[in-house]
């Protein structure tokens, strides 16, 4: 990592959310841990400026992040433009590039003006992520003129994917790392020329608390049948609110784990080496899905393209019941693979393990 090259220092700028306490606390854990060559700096707006943010609770995910980037945008982009007009000053130390996340790409044109190396941290599913957009650009210039993708067309083969990709795993919002995990996509990017990827993942914290800020009021606590929870007594657990899962996942009684197939969830199955049964809801949970069922042998299908809001979309008890059948197969070779796969994330992680690789030449590379 940056501490075992001492030219390396680190500026993080951050924007807070006046709705998000969970968030802002982390930041400021972070920011008191004394990191080595670390500066923080909050360009997040003004008191008076927050009423323009919605509270989260009242809106989708989207529309969330939609007004995020409204209002903290502008800020961002004075200050990455004054960071960056700056850098030829003597009293500064020398800057050698910017790093963003995924939801500011805007400010790598920014970067671009001033002749500043740019680079894009995604913490999702990399591969399948960028071998999509690469796709879905070249989609777009050879059918300019075309209607909009819809998701009848027939499956497409992606570079990067080894596999036809169903229209129907792929985001709704289209419409409208880790080397070895996944090695194929990776290769394809180095051998199209195209912009360095640098995989320095798994990006995985096992000790994080779950995320218990969220709004349990929005949990719709009606949808068990009367009764349910005294015919299960005795047969399992029902917890209340948000369950520990890495703890859970780390248990030994632990046989499978059916999830929507949050990358993060992913990768936290995978280092415990529990096999996963895809149940995917929104977002690119679906490409995760297919990524793990058909690409990677690693998980266990239920659903490739369940919707959250497709309400006619009902997944029965004998399918769940088939699928968790599966993943608690001993024999089952998705079953193997995963323990496998978790034995290679911990010597990934050692030092001298691909991403320290990864993380030296991208350093090189500035």
């Amino acid at each position: 990592d940056y501490n075992h090259d001492d030219r390396i220092s680190i500026t993080v700028a951050f924007v807070k959310s006046p709705s998000d306490s969970f968030t802002d606390a982390y930041i400021e854990s972070v920011k008191t841990s004394k990191l080595d060559r670390f500066k923080f700096i909050d360009v997040s707006q003004q008191e008076e400026h927050h009423s323009l943010v919605v509270d989260h609770h009242s809106q989708s995910i989207k529309d969330h992040v939609d007004a995020l980037m409204e209002t903290h945008m502008p800020l961002l982009k004075d200050f990455v433009t004054d960071i960056s007009s700056s850098r030829s000053r003597s009293d500064l130390e020398t800057f050698t590039g910017l790093v963003f996340d995924l939801l500011f790409v805007p400010l790598v044109d920014i970067s671009h003006q001033f002749n500043i190396p740019s680079y894009i941290f995604l913490t999702a599913n990399i591969a399948g992520f960028l071998s999509l957009l690469f796709h879905l650009t070249t989609q777009h210039d050879e059918t300019r003129n075309s209607p909009d993708f819809k998701r009848s067309y027939p499956d497409e083969l992606i570079s990067g994917f080894i596999n036809p990709v169903p229209f129907n795993v792929l985001p709704s919002a289209l419409f409208d790392k880790d080397n070895e995990l996944e090695p194929y996509a990776i290769s394809g990017f180095s051998d199209r020329g195209s912009p360095p990827v640098y995989p320095v993942g798994p990006v995985l914290d096992i000790n994080c608390k779950p995320y218990t800020e969220l709004d349990l009021a929005q949990c719709k606590k009606d949808m068990l049948p009367e009764g349910f929870m005294e015919r299960i007594q005795g047969k399992g657990i029902m917890i209340h609110g948000w369950a520990p899962q890495v703890k859970i996942l780390a248990h030994e009684a632990i046989g499978g784990f059916v999830s929507h197939c949050g990358w993060n969830s992913i990768l936290e199955s995978l280092w415990f080496g529990v096999p996963v049964v895809t149940w995917p809801m929104y977002a690119e949970q679906q490409l995760n899905a297919f990524k793990m069922v058909k690409e990677l042998g690693l998980a266990i299908e239920l659903r490739l393209d369940y919707e959250e809001l497709n309400v006619s979309n009902v997944v029965t008890a004998n399918e769940i019941k088939n699928a968790v059948k599966q993943v608690m197969d001993d024999s089952s070779e998705v079953r193997k693979k995963t323990k496998e796969m978790a034995e290679i994330a911990r010597k990934a992680i050692v030092n001298g393990g691909s991403p320290f690789l990864s993380i030296q030449r991208f350093i090189e590379d500035m």
